[in-house]
């Protein structure tokens, strides 16, 4: 295993502690194990005089373990710590102890890993790694003192405790065991696990996800009065989820039946851990015991019921397991003879098709794997009857499908529909608490089906001929997969369910089709596979060769056209949103990034070809390439949104928001309200904000912590010391620049002239301001049209040595167009009637020797003339490049500090300070 990175080196501690704790404690208590049952060990502990020979128990369905003599308790990795020293590390902070090292070597060589010191890792590595771990054992540590507090609230209302136990099967032991509580937040959950014996900190509590982090560094918790349900796993919480009450508040976020914690999202939630997440199932650490047979059920009291009944119970707490929870699950499913799916029965078949999905998956797996029919009661029975007699729902149906099929009717029929369907479903719960047993469970598992018995028994009596031939091909389909044999049984069931209507002979003729369609699919196939260019499974080009050599096999030439529209699908699977201007102008955003696909601009074409070259292969040169490229073009323009791009700003003005391209590698964007400013991604957020990035400006790194104070003095020393003009216009200069964030606030954005004679520090004065904004000199000249280029792009443009005889028409065109904000319109070149748009989005500095005067009087007007001599300066000794690196090194303060002033000001504008 690589130890690349820090979840490399997770995944190693991951697979250490994977090790069934019930094997560890065999191999090191031999003697002292006095008492075992099907869930725990009671052993006598080897670090303190004990009558009972009881107090260490091992918890094979939690993996974890405690000494109730000790007090001390945990994970195997920590049981192996305990028994070979006595101690156990916990509740600290920086690298691990000896006996911490000690305990994990002697689980790796188990795990057939060799110790973590061997992987090469640096000291400094090796401590950082010891220090990440330290770190996850606390968040998860505060994660069960959270529900331990939660639970002796629920023991403190009784109300709600009977409430609890009326609604589900669950007993006083299996609240108390699993400690399921009750997030009554009144009397102060933070400052009771701030203040206690742990004395969690306020970044551990937000790391856990259940507590939010408010603007005036408080926290707020993220349950608030529901029944909450604790994920166990070596021994700890790491992971909850919510039932609503009804003493759930009734506001809008609060709606939903069931609410799980928030997990990390590196810009709307970065203080959640990374490590808590939604990717483990509900008990799933009983798999490690490698029981005989495993139960899936669709929810989390479904599974606890099971539990409770001694049955080794995983859930998903949902009706399908995730495809990116597999590649962890099926090593785990493989060493279990028997997989039990038992969904909830229910009219819509939700669960039927979860778990139908769930069984094809493991069958792929050679995973044993059967299908439980929970039995109606006269009851839910009763209520199907009444949905077919009075609403005529005979179809598969659940509460979206119901309401298109009452449309028109009653508020009080759809009320009625809604109760019936609701009384119409059972799941394990509902089962259990009826006064099954065990045993009743049991009998139902051994009358489980394969799934494709399932399949077959599911079939519709009765059912119309199209719609009965329909639902039989892919169950024919699996059953030709299987031996003569079974085909024969299988196909005997087929026809007892569906009746008379079919001969044995058409169906065993149905699966010799089947079988030779197989066969040609097989052989095409291993064509395909000959022609393929080799590119990843998954990616791009390996789709668009699919449809070129598939089309070809079929129709003797390859269909390009099909080929972009495969292409511009899989762009869009992958999180690419497609858009044209209102112009015509189409677009699209992808890998945090906007590319042109049809612009007269050499860069921007070049641009788009390269990124569809480096995903697709092709290049636009080709007949079929040319056809390519013309039609991803045109299915943006039929199939995205009609939006105007946005370039490295966007202001809202209605709401006083402000957003800014912070142009870094991790793509992130800064909103500036009047009440925070909150740093999310480019295009993947829910403001649905795509910013062009700047081509000049270098990275930004926002500062949450930036002290104004120390930004202005920086600002102050840097630039305002170092300019050669008169004391107040250095502070003009510096407000001017530090509105730049606010320019779509402003009518007219004046423009900054620099006068003075040569060598009169006007150049060194651009210079410096310019670096404050891009992170390096920007003083340039160009020509017109770059200038608007420039201008659309960038928040500054700096002309360098612009004097009389320079401003051409063109050129003050630019310069009112940049200061007044209005667009200029031109003939599109090549067309007799198209046009043009350009519009500038920038500060606009300009230096030079002589007064600009006479026909230049409009811009005059406009602008802050500033004069500059090397009399104002103020130290004798000035070393430009010096200052520079400084401006650079600060840079990120600083700017940090003006997008907080923005914030300011934004307010002050909301409030109406202006008026």
């Amino acid at each position: 295993m690589s130890m690349g990175g820090t979840d490399n080196v997770r995944e190693y501690y991951r697979l250490v502690t994977e090790i069934d704790i019930g094997d560890v404690a065999r191999a090191l208590l031999p003697g002292r194990i006095t008492q075992e049952t099907g869930q725990r060990l009671m052993c006598d502990c080897p670090n303190h005089q004990s009558q009972s020979r009881l107090s260490l128990h091992v918890m094979l369905d939690k993996q974890g373990w405690y000494c109730f003599g000790c007090g001390v308790g945990g994970d195997v990795l920590q049981l192996v710590e305990f028994i070979q020293t006595g101690s156990v590390t916990a509740g600290q902070s920086g690298p691990m102890p000896d006996s911490h090292r000690q305990a994990r070597d002697y689980l790796a060589k188990k795990a057939g890993l060799p110790p973590l010191s061997r992987y090469g890792l640096s000291q400094e590595r090796l401590a950082q790694t010891e220090a990440d771990r330290a770190f996850e054992l606390r968040v998860k540590d505060a994660l069960t003192s959270l529900a331990r507090l939660y639970h002796a609230r629920l023991k403190e209302s009784p109300e709600v405790l009977d409430w609890l136990k009326s609604k589900y099967a669950l007993s006083e032991e299996t609240i108390d065991d699993l400690l399921i509580g009750y997030a009554d937040n009144a009397s102060g959950a933070v400052a009771q696990l701030t203040g206690g014996e742990d004395g969690f900190s306020k970044r551990e509590l937000a790391a856990t996800g259940a507590f939010r982090p408010t603007s005036q560094d408080g926290l707020t918790p993220f349950f608030e009065r529901r029944i909450v349900f604790p994920y166990w796993s070596r021994g700890r919480v790491v992971f909850m989820i919510g039932r609503k009450t009804p003493w759930t508040p009734d506001v809008g976020w609060e709606q939903g039946k069931y609410k799980k914690l928030p997990v990390h999202d590196e810009h709307q939630r970065p203080y959640v851990a990374d490590f808590i997440n939604n990717a483990l199932l509900f008990n799933e650490d009983c798999l490690l015991a490698r029981p005989g047979k495993v139960i899936i059920t669709e929810g989390v009291t479904d599974c606890l019921a099971l539990m409770q009944l001694g049955l080794p119970t995983v859930s998903p707490v949902t009706v399908r397991i995730r495809a990116a929870d597999w590649e962890r699950l099926i090593p785990k499913l493989r060493g279990v003879e028997t997989v039990y799916i038992c969904q909830d029965n229910e009219l819509s078949q939700a669960g039927l098709k979860g778990a139908l999905q769930t069984a094809r998956t493991l069958a792929e797996h050679k995973i044993d794997t059967r299908l439980v029919t929970l039995p109606l009661s006269e009851t839910q029975i009763s209520a199907r009857q009444e949905l077919t007699e009075r609403f005529s729902l005979t179809a598969s149906v659940g509460p979206k499908e119901l309401a298109k099929l009452l449309a028109g009717r009653s508020a009080q029929e759809i009320q009625a529909a809604e109760a019936l369907l609701a009384t119409a479903k059972i799941d394990v719960n509902d089962y259990i608490a009826a006064g099954h047993t065990r045993e009743d469970f049991e009998r139902l598992l051994a009358e489980a089906s394969t799934p494709i018995e399932f399949g077959v028994r599911s079939l519709p009596e009765g059912a119309e001929e199209e719609e009965r031939n329909r639902l039989l091909e892919p169950i024919l389909g699996e059953i030709s997969e299987q031996s003569p044999l079974e085909q024969a049984r299988l196909l005997k069931l087929v026809q007892e369910r569906i009746g008379g209507g079919v001969s044995m002979a058409t169906l065993k003729e149905q699966i010799r089709a089947i079988q030779k369609d197989r066969k040609v699919e097989f052989r095409n196939e291993k064509k395909k596979a000959k022609r393929m260019s080799g590119a990843m499974p998954g990616s791009c080009r390996a789709r668009v060769d699919e449809v070129l050599i598939d089309t070809e096999l079929e129709n003797g030439a390859p269909d390009y056209t099909l080929a972009a529209e495969a292409a511009y699908d899989w762009f869009t699977a992958n999180g690419a949103q497609f858009f044209h201007t209102l112009q015509g102008e189409p677009f699209m955003y992808f890998d945090n990034a906007i590319y042109w696909m049809d612009s007269p601009d050499r860069g921007r074409k070049r641009h788009y070809a390269a990124m569809l070259y480096k995903h697709t292969g092709m290049v636009p040169i080709s007949n079929g390439g040319r056809t390519f490229f013309e039609v991803l073009p045109s299915l943006a323009m039929i199939r995205g949104q009609v939006r105007d791009h946005f370039s490295w700003l966007h202001t809202d003005v209605a709401s006083y928001t402000v957003y800014f391209n912070l142009n870094n590698p991790e793509h992130e964007i800064a909103k500036i309200t009047p009440d925070e400013i909150q740093i999310m991604k480019n295009g993947g957020n829910e403001d649905g904000i795509i910013l062009d990035g700047s081509r000049k400006m270098k990275p930004l790194k926002f500062l949450p912590d930036a002290d104004l104070e120390e930004a202005d003095r920086l600002l102050v020393d840097l630039l305002v010391g170092n300019m050669t003009c008169p004391q107040g216009d250095r502070f003009l200069i510096l407000s001017w620049l530090s509105c730049f964030l606010l320019i779509d606030f402003a009518g007219t954005r004046p423009m900054t002239r620099f006068e003075g004679s040569a060598g009169s520090g006007k150049t060194t004065a651009s210079k410096i301001t310019s670096t404050l904004l891009y992170g390096e000199p920007q003083h340039k000249k160009a020509t017109d049209a770059a200038n608007y280029t420039d201008g659309s792009q960038n928040p500054l443009i700096v002309l360098d040595n612009i004097e009389v005889k320079q401003m051409t028409e063109d050129l003050t065109t630019f310069m009112l167009t940049s200061i007044t904000g209005i667009a200029k319109e031109k003939r599109k070149s090549g067309t007799d009637s198209e046009t043009i748009t350009e519009r500038t989005k920038c500060l606009l500095n300009t230096t030079g020797i002589e007064p600009l005067c006479g026909e230049l009087s409009e811009i005059l007007s406009r602008s802050f003339v500033i004069n500059f001599d090397l009399a104002n300066q103020a130290s004798d000794c000035f070393l430009e490049s010096e200052v520079i690196s400084a401006i650079q090194q600060n840079r990120d303060l600083i700017i940090s500090a003006i997008m907080k002033r923005t914030s300011h000001v934004l307010a002050m504008i909301r409030d109406g300070a202006q008026k």
